[in-house]
């Protein structure tokens, strides 16, 4: 499944409506993106920086998940 957008721009979109104070409609609707996407990645990212989410990936990628979790 090809993705959208890369983790680092999914955690620029999370971080513009904790910054600019814009609503979560208004940046789904101007990104392309509904609004349960948009909470989904909140959990997933919660309050990383873009920086930290390259780092995740690579621990995802060293240690995955074990079938069933």
């Amino acid at each position: 499944m090809k993705k959208r957008f890369s983790d680092e721009q999914i955690v620029t979109i999370l971080r513009e409506v904790d910054t600019e104070g814009k609503s979560i409609e208004h940046t789904c609707n101007r990104h392309k993106v509904s609004v349960q996407t948009f909470y989904l990645e909140r959990r997933r990212f919660g309050s990383l920086q873009e920086n930290k989410v390259k780092r995740l990936r690579e621990m995802e990628k060293k240690y995955p998940h074990p079938p069933g979790q």
